[in-house]
């Protein structure tokens, strides 16, 4: 998680929590917006958290392999 967007995310679960709603979230410590390096897991764990939450069922147990590097020109765009 970026140290910029880290008081933000507390300030917003702070408020759901205080609005007694339900939050959700995956923290991936060690990595930029890209999740370089885990994108994997993260794309895994999305697709499970869609099959409990919106379809109702549990997801199958698989484990996908490491996704190849995503070329500079992804991770870092000119502009």
């Amino acid at each position: 998680m970026a140290t910029t967007s880290q008081p933000v995310v507390a300030v917003l679960v702070d408020a759901l929590i205080d609005a007694d709603a339900d939050v959700d979230m995956l923290v991936v410590p060690g990595v930029e917006h890209t999740f370089q390096g885990r994108y994997h897991y993260v794309t895994r764990r999305t697709w499970d958290y869609l099959v409990r939450h919106l379809h109702g069922t549990e997801p199958p147990t698989y484990r996908l392999a490491p996704f190849p590097p995503m070329p500079d020109w992804a991770v870092q765009p000119s502009g």
